[in-house]
């Protein structure tokens, strides 16, 4: 459905050169960047897939190729059988788009307005589009405000309405780029609830919303300047040096842990990483029957944390 083959986004800025000062007359240089570099990966119908990573990664370049509106310096992208720069166009019709920061519905129309527009922009036959909207607007929960002018519309009833926007024409592909952003508990809850329904639609999520990400995605890809980091399920990227769980036991004997073949820290306190539920009782029970325990706690590790950790331990690689 996507296939990307070492694709890179080269982009020539004009920088001063290292060390030097800016000054009234100065003479920048030509620098090339990457806004992806050498990405490869595959996704097949049906997957919905999560696409994470700090700011600058290439999150929105690599969109931004998948959707056409760029094309690749090197490499190769095709979505649903289609090359997006050179078929761009034709792609429109297999791909829905919704970004938590744009609106593509018309400001002063009442939403059905919009909804008629977009009808014969794809040229979609009559009896599709009453099928298709009766069954988005149902399931969204949208009939009480669709002529309502969009204007006058909450943000969660604007999501809504962006969503079905994407959806009418029935994409192969779904590309959702913050799509929570801004939304309210009940508004976040119907949208996730939404998306996990639509199990015919390969969907592309982007979000900082880390929670986005846990509740939708059975597979991650992790961008770090522009290149793919992880490629994988949520279970495993938790492991023995970053564990899902963190499990804290404070000893009255740290000697004790030395003896057992742990290492506690200054205050001689047991951190242990627990990848998994099954880990983490196992080593509960572990300590607790070899070991003085005073005090015992456990903290949970977050996806954010992690991609925090992934992204200074590529930092660090890329130094040396």
């Amino acid at each position: 459905m996507i296939h990307v083959s070492h694709v890179s986004k080269q982009y020539t800025v004009n920088r001063l050169p290292s060390g030097q000062k800016r000054r009234f007359r100065f003479f920048p240089q030509n620098q090339t960047v990457y806004g992806v570099k050498d990405l490869s990966f595959e996704i097949e119908r049906g997957e919905t897939v999560g696409y994470i990573g700090l700011n600058g990664a290439g999150k929105s370049t690599t969109i931004k190729l998948l959707t056409g509106i760029l094309s690749p310096t090197e490499g190769e992208v095709t979505v649903a059988g289609m090359v997006p720069y050179k078929q761009r166009k034709k792609l429109a019709s297999k791909i829905g788009v919704v970004f938590g920061q744009r609106n593509q519905l018309w400001w002063d129309l009442p939403l059905i307005d919009s909804f008629e527009l977009l009808k014969s922009l794809y040229s979609i036959s009559a009896s599709d589009y009453k099928k298709t909207l009766d069954e988005l607007t149902e399931i969204l929960k949208v009939p009480n405000f669709l002529h309502t002018p969009v204007r006058q519309l909450s943000l969660g009833q604007r999501m809504r309405g962006n969503l079905i926007a994407a959806l009418l024409h029935r994409p192969e592909v779904l590309f959702l780029d913050e799509p929570t952003l801004g939304l309210d508990i009940d508004s976040r809850y119907d949208f996730i609830q939404f998306v996990k329904s639509q199990k015919q639609i390969t969907v592309f999520l982007t979000s900082h919303n880390m929670q986005d990400i846990e509740e939708l995605c059975s597979r991650i890809l992790i961008l770090d300047k522009g290149s793919l980091l992880y490629d994988g399920s949520l279970e495993n990227i938790y492991n023995e040096n970053y564990g899902k769980y963190v499990i804290h036991a404070k000893l009255k004997d740290s000697e004790s842990a030395a003896k057992a073949g742990y290492s506690t820290d200054s205050h001689g306190v047991l951190h242990l990483q627990a990848p998994a539920e099954r880990d983490k009782e196992r080593l509960i029970h572990e300590i607790l029957s070899s070991l003085p325990v005073e005090d015992l706690s456990i903290s949970e590790n977050s996806l954010e944390g992690y991609l925090l950790h992934r992204s200074k331990s590529h930092e660090t690689i890329s130094d040396h």
